[in-house]
């Protein structure tokens, strides 16, 4: 569950709840909090931070990231983007066609050490 807030024309705060009631089998699955905010800047930056905090634990997490995307011809639009969670680093890039066609990739680094560094594409349709 979450909820948006348009604070001005280019600024926005978020609150998500993830995992409520979610159970795997009889145990019970820690609720995610997670508050956020974005400013669209100027000239096509985005600038992002958000902090989350996982239901009985005591770290708190920070993502940091930007993005500049470009409409390099009619109804191509270009991006690249990068960022920091907990001190591990993710680049990226993506190409978006007519807003609803994208392709993205991304190369990030993993907490976890079992999995290492990671690359990352998606293709996605809007609808």
């Amino acid at each position: 569950a979450g909820i948006k807030y348009a604070v001005g024309e280019n600024v926005f705060l978020g609150v998500s709840a993830r995992d409520l009631g979610t159970k795997v089998g009889r145990t019970s699955v820690p609720v995610t909090w997670r508050v956020g905010m974005a400013a669209m800047a100027f000239g096509g930056f985005t600038f992002a931070g958000d902090i989350q905090k996982i239901q009985h634990r005591d770290n708190v997490t920070l993502y940091l990231g930007s993005e500049y995307d470009y409409e390099f011809a009619e109804n191509y639009f270009g991006a690249i983007r990068g960022g920091v969670a907990d001190g591990d680093f993710s680049i990226g890039a993506g190409l978006t066609v007519m807003k609803k066609y994208s392709i993205d990739y991304a190369y990030v680094t993993e907490t976890e050490s079992f999995l290492g560094e990671n690359h990352r594409v998606s293709l996605s349709i809007a609808f």
